[in-house]
Parts: structure tokens; C-alpha cells; sequence
């Protein structure tokens, strides 16, 4: 990671049974990309590439 540009959290759709979620977006080299973290797993996830 080069630089974070933003921190969120999101509580989710918990009535479909979804967890809080911590939000990053980072810029690197290649671009800039959303990535988030389960909160309740620890499993982390590519959410979005940004152009």
C-alpha cells in the first residue's frame, strides 16, 4: 500500500444476516481500490477497483 485515502464502517444489511464491515481506500501504483475487512470473520475483501 502506498497511501490511505480513506477509513469507513459500514453496519450492512443485517436483517440478510450481514456483518459490520471496515472500508479502506488505498492508492497504489496501479490505481486506486476499495477494500474491506468482515468484522465478525477477519476476512478481507477486494470490493472495487476505481479508474
Amino acid at each position: 500500500m502506498r497511501r490511505l485515502l480513506n477509513a469507513w464502517r459500514e453496519t450492512g444489511y443485517w436483517w440478510e444476516g450481514e456483518h459490520e464491515k471496515d472500508f479502506y481506500r488505498v492508492e497504489r501504483a496501479c490505481g486506486q481500490y476499495d477494500s474491506y475487512c468482515d468484522r465478525l470473520t477477519g476476512e478481507w475483501f477486494r470490493y472495487r477497483v476505481l479508474e
